[in-house]
């Protein structure tokens, strides 16, 4: 999977215009029975409308530019990591560390003072989602090399924007006439990094659904070993300089 601008008017902008699918999800794979949203695929003219299963965080990295105005993201460097791998990964962290917090709060624990004995299990639990916390802080972190990366080192643009990558895609895709493979090869280790304020309602899916019946600890086998690794500083693509290119 892959950043897009989808051309389909397919996400929902509203809680009063979604509807909410069960099953697998075509990014980022993770299965639940309900919460995912239907994705139109491009097609030509001629064609039958195709679509697909997503989760909400998946859906938003298709729809950059919805997904600026709804500020449920920002961009980030990450090329070590796939977006739909990301996705899981951030779907798993919103869910773990919502409900540690809830069950601490309900407990009255604070996780300094957990015991040995009985509390073993709490201590290895809350260890497993401060690691995942971390990971997360990683995450957010890569966003500060995008300037340089994307060639606006001195711009005053905010490039962490998903609108603004959207509107660059946008004009290379529209004004620059560019293919869609040049564009994905221009723009590849751009990831859309959702933000848990803006997917509550899936995170509770998650948490009640996924969480429940497999343990922390095996879903972090899943986080490949590259993802807090260094900063890639290295600029291997200009977004500025898309649109001056000619078509293929």
């Amino acid at each position: 999977m892959r950043i897009d601008v989808s051309k389909a008017n397919c996400l929902p902008m509203s809680s009063a215009g979604k509807v909410e699918i069960g099953g697998k999800c075509a990014g980022c794979k993770i299965e639940v029975s309900t919460g995912l949203q239907w994705h139109s695929l491009p097609r030509k003219k001629e064609e039958p409308q195709k679509r697909i299963r997503l989760c909400p965080l998946c859906h938003h990295s298709q729809h950059l530019d919805h997904a600026g105005v709804l500020n449920s993201g920002v961009m980030i460097w990450l090329p070590e990591i796939e977006q739909g791998t990301l996705n899981l990964i951030c779907s798993l962290v919103f869910a773990a560390t919502s409900e540690h917090r809830q069950k601490s709060a309900a407990s009255k624990t604070a996780l300094s003072s957990v015991d040995d004995g009985d509390g073993t299990k709490d201590i290895t639990e809350a260890r497993q989602v401060q690691h995942l916390e971390n990971i997360f802080r990683t995450f957010v972190s890569r966003s500060e090399s995008l300037s340089a990366v994307t060639g606006f080192r001195n711009s005053t643009v905010d490039v962490t924007n998903p609108a603004f990558i959207a509107q660059m895609i946008i004009q290379a895709r529209d004004k620059g006439k560019l293919s869609v493979n040049t564009i994905h090869e221009r723009v590849d280790g751009l990831r859309y990094l959702p933000m848990p304020k803006a997917f509550v309602d899936f995170r509770k899916v998650v948490s009640k659904e996924v969480l429940s019946q497999f343990p922390l600890g095996k879903w972090l086998e899943m986080i490949p070993d590259q993802t807090v690794g260094v900063v890639n500083q290295v600029p291997v693509i200009s977004l500025a300089a898309m649109d001056n290119h000619e078509a293929d």
